[in-house]
């Protein structure tokens, strides 16, 4: 990056910090209870959880100088938002896979005096608590080399999750936390740096409601339901999956015409004869009987899943030729092509892969199983459907799923179950 990008970044930076200020407050109520460390200084490695797409204008807020951002490497296929990246100087990571070259690119970025931010998890969490790390983030960080530092934001599932279509006025805590020092990673094994780190990183937005110091905390929300289907796509009532709907302040199973009211609080008006309390309990018992079904009927190719009204795209990845570097002397990375439509219109998983069919019926796209590396769940606006991105070695394809409720969210579950049962597998 050069020094007149670095240096522009830092400018539009500081100048949109006090509207950010003002804004973030009012929608979130936010409160930063504890500030970056003042006796360890930067660049950092800034690891942060993924609740809230605020999470991102809330750490800007309080971190200086600006880091650099690790970001999936679709966001180089958008124009508009690649330019807007670019004052602030973005690194690019596949999706769900361990890049090499997006390590190398952060230890350079911190040689040269930058901090540099990381979501671990990779995409925004679905109920709040967040993942635990495994030992290649800790060796990871060993071999970047600069202090971590865990950035935390205890609240922002109430305030704003990602199913939903509007924010929750309630309180969102800030928290910063020095997880380990650079002296650390000469005293310290991989598996007590990992420690160290899980311990600072691990959150969950539940137990922080209800039993931390989130307790009977008031949200507020003129529409707490809206979006909800996103999240909870199987009815406690008859068991149909993908058949909810919402209005602002309740979600109706369509097959069966179950009903309840959902609070901004995440709780639940009425009882589906399971006894669910709030958003968390219906949830904890869909993930069960999801599994059950993944790994049943659908494992042995009796079930289907199948919806109507798609939209789909192709994004073909070249690998980058070794000597191309770019001007501001960063390592190679891969080259993805413009997206290419594929004349789709219904989708179908099974146990064998995705197939898309065109209005005639015909197969327009196959992706078999063994093929997909990743699977991940994009955010494409508020309120339009929700894309389901699938990455091979190839290409990244990517599907919007209309029809139905929406089910993106089923659909990645079952996929992923389906690569932790083939990682399983492998001798």
């Amino acid at each position: 990056m050069t020094p007149l990008r670095r240096f522009l970044g830092q400018l539009l930076i500081g100048t949109l910090r006090p509207f950010l200020y003002v804004w973030l407050k009012y929608l979130v109520n936010w409160k930063l209870v504890s500030p970056p460390p003042e006796d360890v200084k930067p660049p950092y490695l800034i690891l942060s959880t993924h609740v809230s797409v605020f999470e991102m204008p809330l750490m800007l807020l309080h971190t200086k100088p600006n880091p650099v951002i690790v970001l999936h490497e679709l966001h180089l296929v958008d124009k508009l938002f690649l330019m807007l990246l670019s004052v602030v100087g973005p690194i690019w990571r596949m999706q769900g896979m361990p890049d090499p070259r997006t390590v190398r690119q952060m230890k350079r970025a911190v040689e040269s005096g930058r901090s540099v931010l990381i979501y671990p998890e990779g995409d925004l969490n679905w109920d709040g608590d967040s993942l635990k790390l495994d030992i290649n983030m800790a060796r990871a960080a060993r071999f970047i080399g600069a202090p971590v530092l865990v950035f935390k934001t205890e609240g922002s599932y109430l305030g704003f999750p990602r199913w939903a279509h509007k924010a929750r006025r309630g309180r969102v805590d800030l928290r910063y936390e020095l997880a380990v020092r650079k002296e650390d990673f000469d005293e310290l094994s991989d598996g007590q740096i990992l420690e160290k780190l899980n311990k600072a990183f691990v959150h969950s937005e539940r137990g922080w409601f209800h039993e931390g110091a989130g307790k009977s905390q008031a949200y507020r929300s003129s529409k707490p339901a809206l979006g909800l289907e996103r999240l909870l796509f199987l009815c406690p009532s008859c068991g149909a999956h993908s058949k909810t709907r919402t209005d602002d302040r309740s979600i109706t199973c369509g097959a069966c015409g179950f009903k309840v009211a959902v609070g901004a609080d995440l709780t639940l008006g009425g009882d589906c004869g399971k006894g669910f309390e709030d958003v968390w309990q219906w949830h904890d018992w869909q993930v069960a009987e999801w599994e059950r079904f993944v790994s049943g009927g659908f494992l042995d190719g009796t079930a289907l899943l199948e919806v109507d009204g798609v939209v789909a795209e192709v994004v073909r990845i070249r690998p980058a030729p070794s000597s191309a570097v770019t001007k501001g002397g960063d390592y190679a990375h891969r080259i993805l092509e413009e997206p290419v439509k594929v004349g789709a219109v219904r989708a179908a998983l099974s146990s064998k892969g995705v197939e898309l069919f065109d209005g005639a019926g015909k197969r327009a796209l196959f992706v078999p199983m063994g093929e997909i590396r990743s699977a991940q769940v994009f955010i494409i606006g508020i309120y339009n459907p929700n894309w389901l991105i699938l990455m091979t070695d190839e290409a990244y394809v990517n599907i919007q799923l209309r029809g139905g409720s929406n089910p993106c969210y089923p659909w990645l579950l079952a996929i992923k179950g389906m690569i932790a049962g083939r990682a399983a597998s492998r001798p």
